[in-house]
């Protein structure tokens, strides 16, 4: 039962003046309402020990020996979209008290491929940097990407705790059998009475050929689980009104609400007690192998690289709209629709790396003008942002073409506008992926994956 009080002896704590606010938790948060699943030959988490008692939101100092490391991938949700605290997002709240050693680097729009090909770029200070645990959240957003990035997490922090959070998107489940309406065209009438359109809250469209590298959740749990990650899925009600009344949801029935964060909170920080003595040891780091260079002004606005005949455009200027923090941005490279342009960077790779090159799409309308975009020297690739291979025909997304290779030192791309459409060329980064030349591809996330691609094993029988 969605409401079903746990023990509350055991979620008062000691008294403090958190007393009420953890009382209130407990009257939200069933594990009934949650499947966990443990690594290949662990202990499951719900074979807790009778005298360890589960963490309880919010976590003191005087309960844990230093701070946990965390670090945090996913989409909009995960990066705390809607909340009137962006802060107020799982990821921060797991941390507390020490939110300073949490790095919450989801972003909107965007599924696992950036992270994949740009893990050491994304993470501040990344060489100096460890990990105790790593959570991600890429059911809603693309999958493509996800194995190479749960590769790449494993290989930089091997003993790290990995956590997928599965969460589901209440919108598109729920359908009105009266009418036939979802909650968007019934405009999220909550007295409606909402059935579920699917029990599968990993691919609700039952579609073998997704358009994602992963189209089942078991495939995805097998990943982790091989990799000796754990995975937290968060419950479907019997109804969708349970959710509605759960007040997990903000108003568009899509992300979480602050209640649906503190929710998922405790839920993992039930599961982090039972395994203590892994969270807090002493991990060894690995390595980022080749690495990769990055370059993405999409969230912050900070373009490092030079360019001609484009200017930054701020989608999110003129739309009036609660964001979860007054400062962010997307934030895109707009280039001449007659005459096109160029990007100039440098590479600090000593042998050729394949190039991503990050652009808005969107399928429906196909209002983004086609280009051709060349690499010094090199033959044109054609770049079509009304193709991302979405499901969701109408997402405003990000997503990337591998168009050439960058040489050691400075390259320039030239971009030349094929047609004339409605909106231009808009670019949100560079993605030079080092780790990618063993295989001279970026990986099913590219939109365009060169043909007669040149490899590592190339360069070096050249040498």
């Amino acid at each position: 039962m969605l409401y079903s009080p746990t023990n509350a002896s055991s979620l008062r704590g000691t008294g403090d003046a958190d007393a009420e606010r953890r009382l209130d938790l407990a009257r939200y948060v069933d594990p009934k309402d949650v499947v966990l699943k443990s690594p290949l030959n662990t202990p499951a988490f719900n074979e807790t020990p009778v005298q360890e008692l589960p963490w309880v939101f919010p976590l003191t100092r005087i309960q844990i020996p230093r701070p946990m490391n965390i670090l945090a991938f996913g989409g909009s949700v995960t990066w705390g979209a809607t909340l009137e605290n962006r802060y107020d997002a799982y990821p921060w709240l797991i941390g507390t008290p020490y939110v300073d050693h949490v790095d919450n680097m989801a972003m909107r729009a965007t599924g696992a491929d950036y992270p994949s090909l740009c893990l050491e770029s994304i993470i501040p200070d990344a060489a100096n940097k460890n990990y105790d645990v790593i959570l991600f959240d890429f059911v809603m957003n693309g999958t493509d990407g996800f194995p190479l990035l749960l590769k790449r997490l494993r290989e930089r922090y091997p003993e790290a705790i990995i956590i997928y959070v599965h969460i589901w998107s209440l919108v598109n489940l729920a359908i009105d059998p009266a009418t036939g309406e979802n909650p968007r065209q019934a405009n999220y009438d909550p007295n409606r009475n909402w059935q579920w359109t699917s029990e599968d809250t990993f691919n609700g469209h039952g579609d073998a050929n997704c358009g994602r590298e992963i189209c089942s959740s078991e495939e995805m749990e097998k990943l982790v689980t091989d990799a000796g990650g754990y995975i937290w899925k968060m419950g479907l009600p019997e109804t969708p009104k349970r959710a509605i009344e759960a007040g997990w949801f903000s108003d568009d029935w899509h992300h979480l609400s602050a209640k649906g964060h503190r929710m998922i909170t405790q839920h993992m920080l039930n599961l982090l007690s039972t395994v203590k003595h892994q969270v807090f040891k002493d991990k060894p780091v690995g390595s980022f192998g080749v690495g990769d260079q990055c370059y993405n002004w999409f969230q912050d606005g900070k373009i490092e690289v030079q360019y001609t005949n484009a200017h930054p455009n701020d989608l999110l200027a003129t739309k009036n709209v609660n964001l979860g923090d007054p400062d962010f941005k997307k934030v895109t490279l707009e280039f001449d629709p007659a005459q096109g342009g160029t990007i100039t960077f440098n590479s600090k790779f000593g042998i050729p790396v394949p190039i991503g090159l990050a652009y808005m799409s969107i399928q429906e309308p196909a209002d983004y003008q086609v280009v051709d975009v060349t690499v010094g020297t090199g033959q044109p690739v054609r770049v079509d942002p009304s193709i991302n291979r979405s499901y969701m025909k109408a997402a405003h997304i990000t997503v990337f073409s591998q168009v050439g290779y960058a040489h050691p030192g400075e390259n320039t791309l030239r971009i030349t506008p094929v047609d004339q459409r409605k909106n231009p060329f808009r670019v949100i980064g560079i993605y030079l992926c080092g780790h990618c030349a063993a295989t001279g591809d970026m990986g099913t996330g590219a939109v365009n994956t060169l043909q007669g691609k040149t490899t590592l094993s190339d360069v070096e029988e050249k040498q």
